[in-house]
């Protein structure tokens, strides 16, 4: 075997850090569980809320995956107030970065009675 097609020691040493570290990650994911916030509101308001995502989406350019009842304008609007103004005038409603986007569904349906 020649020199030039010998494994490099430095690869077997990345292997076998690469191999701990995917244990690590393993051990991690068995202890702990991703819990996703409540979406019991974001499915009661679900037309008012696709109307927000909308807007969020024609303002911001975004288009939000997922939404819990705990998703807020601000978690879109990238820190910038004039967008969430915007998205209150998209939506005939008051909104600030603040707000939950349930509570900005609410405000909705609430104003159509």
């Amino acid at each position: 075997m020649t020199r030039k097609n010998k494994p490099k020691k430095i690869q077997k040493k990345t292997l076998r850090k690469t191999t701990k570290d995917t244990e690590k990650i393993k051990d991690l994911a068995k202890k702990k569980k991703i819990v996703f916030a409540d979406t019991t509101r974001v499915a009661y308001l679900s037309l008012f809320v696709d109307e927000v995502l909308e807007a969020i989406k024609g303002v911001c350019g975004i288009d939000p995956a997922f939404v819990s009842d705990e998703s807020m304008v601000g978690d879109f609007t990238r820190g910038d107030e004039d967008e969430a103004r915007k998205i209150g005038v998209a939506l005939e409603v008051s909104v600030s970065e603040d707000d939950y986007i349930v509570d900005v569904a609410q405000r909705i349906k609430d104003d159509r009675g």
